[in-house]
């Protein structure tokens, strides 16, 4: 008998669905968690994807960012992604240093991490939206409560 082999990535080794991951042997990667359930929103995955595509000249918009890494997971086809862009873009906001959301510095508890992480996002998320479109409004009213979440 005839034996056929396949050639396996390491990420299908591992993943043979449709789906894919983010690699999780990066530094900062306590936020793919996060990343992934705002991936699967479906209105936040369609705000960034479409804040992404606009003309945006912020050159440390997370919101752009998120849609570049959705963008990334969308099309990977099962295959691992990086959100190291992502980080890269989170690590220049001196909010963030100040709320230590990098591992880089010792901290407290990742689960704290990822409440303030959560928390930041979403209010630049909204800052970002509102810095395209104005007229829009916030976030929260076309369906996100992001005031109700981030609790300001």
């Amino acid at each position: 008998p005839q034996f056929q082999t396949t050639q396996l990535t390491p990420a299908s080794y591992f993943n043979k669905t449709q789906y894919s991951g983010l690699q999780n042997h990066i530094v900062n990667a306590y936020t793919n968690s996060l990343l992934q359930i705002m991936h699967y929103t479906p209105f936040v995955r369609n705000i960034a994807l479409q804040h992404a595509a606009t003309a945006c000249v912020d050159e440390l918009c997370l919101l752009c960012e998120l849609g570049f890494l959705f963008d990334m997971l969308d099309k990977a086809e099962g295959d691992a992604c990086q959100a190291s862009n992502l980080t890269k873009t989170l690590s220049c906001h001196s909010e963030a240093a100040r709320l230590v959301l990098l591992e880089e510095e010792p901290h407290s508890s990742r689960t704290a991490m990822l409440q303030q992480l959560t928390r930041f996002l979403l209010g630049r998320m909204d800052q970002n939206h509102r810095s395209m479109f104005p007229q829009s409004g916030a976030i929260e009213e076309v369906g996100l409560p992001v005031n109700m979440i981030i609790g300001t």
